[in-house]
């Protein structure tokens, strides 16, 4: 899922995601826009209750904001 948040405050959309039990797969450098993924039924409800503005599928919003992501911890995902 792609998380939206207002602000980097307070570690932003990638504090979201793990507020949310969610896997971390990039983030933007502002850390307004994060990508995550999660296994467990009920991730977007657990995303907008972590505190997510907007929360879309991924898929379109990762082809849509590539340029402004960087890959997460991770380099090899």
């Amino acid at each position: 899922m792609a998380v939206f948040a207002w602000s980097a405050e307070a570690g932003g959309a990638a504090a979201i995601a793990a507020r949310a039990n969610g896997e971390l797969r990039a983030t933007n450098r502002g850390n307004r826009i994060a990508i995550a993924s999660s296994e467990a039924s009920g991730f977007v409800s657990r995303l907008y209750g972590a505190g997510a503005a907007l929360v879309l599928d991924a898929t379109l919003a990762a082809a849509c904001l590539s340029p402004f992501l960087a890959l997460a911890k991770d380099p090899a995902r």
